[in-house]
């Protein structure tokens, strides 16, 4: 179990698991959780209930999670992604059934070795457990709650191995999918455009009124909301921080070592590379040649030519073996300390480091500085409010998510105990807009059930370390349906476009029809009716000759007979009509197979039949459950 476990933490289960479970609690804390919501039931599987809750809190990680593929500005409120928010919620309860059932536990052992494995609660590859509860701290998790989480997640892990593990790869199976991955086609491909023929349609105006009313989704008005908001920020607080002489010097002294500059060292050195594993023998003899080289340089050659044509450090050996300035803690101790007992201009070596054996040339030394109090003085009436404003920020961030939620329907009184001005937006819709309304978790906020349906205060939106904002509802203008008057232009647009599409399809299966009855594509060529394309020993994946449409139509055409085509069509998103023809075979070469190729066939054919027999079980318990979905209240 545990090795299964150490194999996916660094990819996708870890990714997944430990992020679907911390998502939710990042953004403020756990009284999110703790905030008093509708019993609201969504859905039932099997009697056991799926509340609004719950549903609201998936949705929005489906949701970041797309955003972070797509984007912030992604369009992803729409009934498919409900749909599968609810469809994923009704296959997590029946799993957890299954493993239930199945009897799958997770004993402590486990459960601890898969929580050590998170590189999340690592450092320096090793499990820290005070990084641990830190982690689950700063994100309001309590470790008995994420342990019983992951408990649940891991015995469907389990589940979902027990399953994968019964299936096996035949070799004739590998061979087979060798053979068509190999195999080569000789393609010819002519394109009917749909451009040219939008100036022989005329949409008529039922036709017209039928389009709007069949994409009647396409011409929705964006949701839009009005917002007041109260901003709490460090750097605003800094600005009213008072701050007297006295506490800047003291503030000086203190800290005298953050305006200070240490002394700084540079040097030259050609390095003579001793690996770690080298005999003593090897390591004597690196240490003559570097004194060999320590000898030429005392005589008087070029310490840059030297190091330039025989150093073994790469990153410096093209510059003379230049060092550059360095303080102390930066080279290693053995170089860091002869260096910094030399004087400009002296050479000295070979000195042992466990890179090897070095020799060096002093260049410049730079004097440790300290600046004076009025040189540091903007500096540190800059570090003073700031300290002061964060000090400020974490007690009045407590003060204002208690008072948004003590009085919830008004943002006024946290403005006013706190000083704070109540300010008031634009329209924004779900894209975002500009300054704070450009970041998602804003956004999400705002168009979240609970500021739009249940009128509430937001949670207070860390948008950094020491800057948060309140959010409520001004006014709400839902999706609607724009009138077909204001959107004409568009629909009739997308008409011409669809009956230009229509009939470019019609043109090209007529031609398809043609060449079935043995027309030679040569003659439909001189006609003037299609122009070829031909693209010899085409690969399935060859995108840089062939489209990807008409490379995957080219490779599902049935082909047996060398020297006679065989055609077919397709329509493409463009609106144009494509006739693909297929006019020779090449197969591949299986007697010297590539092993390591084989075995990557192998292993994506096992994820594959793994993959479909996952879903297959997922359909089996979907059809002998009892399941009611209530989209009607999402």
């Amino acid at each position: 179990m545990l090795q299964n476990i150490r194999d996916r933490a660094q990819g996708w289960f870890a990714t997944v698991v430990f992020g679907l479970l911390l998502i939710p609690f990042a953004l403020w804390g756990v009284n999110w959780y703790v905030r008093e919501r509708s019993e609201v039931v969504v859905a039932k599987v099997n009697g056991t209930k799926i509340r609004l809750q719950e549903y609201e809190r998936a949705y929005q990680e489906q949701r970041r999670y797309l955003q972070s593929l797509l984007g912030a500005a992604a369009q992803l409120d729409g009934k498919d992604l409900k749909q599968q928010t609810i469809d994923k919620l009704v296959s997590d309860r029946l799993l957890d059934t299954a493993t239930q059932r199945q009897g799958l536990r997770i004993g402590d052992g486990d459960l601890v070795g898969a929580i050590q494995l998170f590189p999340a609660f690592q450092k320096d590859g090793r499990f820290v457990p005070q990084l641990y509860e830190n982690r689950l701290r700063e994100l309001g998790l309590s470790p008995t709650g994420f342990e019983e989480r992951m408990r649940v997640d891991l015995a469907t892990e389990q589940l979902h191995q027990g399953i994968s593990d019964t299936n096996f790869v035949t070799q004739a199976a590998v061979e087979l999918v060798e053979k068509l991955k190999g195999q080569r086609r000789d393609v010819v491909y002519a394109t009917v455009a749909a451009e040219p023929l939008k100036s022989q349609v005329t949409p008529t105006e039922a036709e017209i009124e039928d389009y709007y009313r069949r994409n009647s989704a396409r011409f929705m008005s964006p949701e839009m909301v009005k917002l007041a908001y109260v901003e709490l920020s460090a750097d605003e607080l800094a600005k009213g921080v008072a701050v007297d002489e006295q506490a800047l010097r003291d503030y000086y002294e203190t800290h005298k070592a953050t305006f200070s500059t240490p002394e700084e060292r540079s040097a030259n050195h050609i390095l003579v590379h001793v690996k770690k594993d080298a005999t003593p023998e090897q390591v004597e003899a690196a240490r003559k040649l570097a004194e060999g080289y320590l000898n030429e340089a005392k005589a008087g050659k070029s310490f840059e030519e030297i190091a330039m044509q025989k150093s073994d450090d790469v990153g410096s050996k093209a510059e003379g073996g230049k060092t550059g300035f360095f303080p102390r803690g930066v080279m290693a101790k053995e170089f860091e300390d002869a260096a910094f007992s030399m004087q400009p201009g002296e050479l000295r070596g070979p000195i042992r480091t466990e890179f090897g054996w070095h020799v060096i040339r002093l260049n410049e030394i730079k004097p440790a500085t300290t600046k004076t109090f009025e040189e540091a003085r903007a500096d540190v009436e800059a570090a003073v409010r700031k300290e002061q404003a964060e000090k400020m920020y974490f007690d009045e961030a407590d003060q204002l998510s208690t008072l948004t939620y003590e009085n919830s329907d008004s943002l006024e009184p946290a403005a006013k105990a706190l000083n704070l001005k109540v300010k008031e937006t634009d329209f924004v819709t779900r894209t975002g807009g500009e300054g704070l309304f450009a970041n998602p978790k804003v956004v999400e906020a705002a168009f979240s059930s609970e500021v739009i349906t249940e009128r509430l205060n937001s949670q207070p939106i860390e948008i950094g370390p020491t800057h948060a904002l309140v959010l409520r509802l001004v006014e709400h203008k839902p999706s609607t349906l724009r009138p077909l008057a204001d959107v004409r232009a568009e629909v009739v647009a997308l008409v011409t476009a669809e009956l230009a599409k229509r009939k470019a399809e019609e043109r090209g299966k007529a031609l398809l029809e043609r060449l079935a009855k043995g027309e030679d594509r040569e003659t439909l060529a001189r006609s003037g009716q299609l122009a070829w394309t031909e693209v010899k020993g085409a690969t399935r994946e060859d995108d840089t000759r062939l489209s990807r449409a008409v490379g995957r139509l080219a490779f599902r055409i049935p082909y047996t007979t060398q020297g006679e085509a065989r055609y077919d069509g397709l329509s493409l998103g463009t609106g144009d009509y494509v006739i693909v023809g297929v006019t020779g075979i090449g197969e591949p070469d299986l007697s010297k197979p590539d092993e390591d190729k084989r075995k990557a066939e192998r292993e994506a054919l096992f994820a594959n039949y793994a993959n479909n027999d996952w879903r297959d079980y997922l359909a089996e318990l979907k059809a002998g459950a009892k399941i009611s979905t209530y989209t009607d209240r999402l």
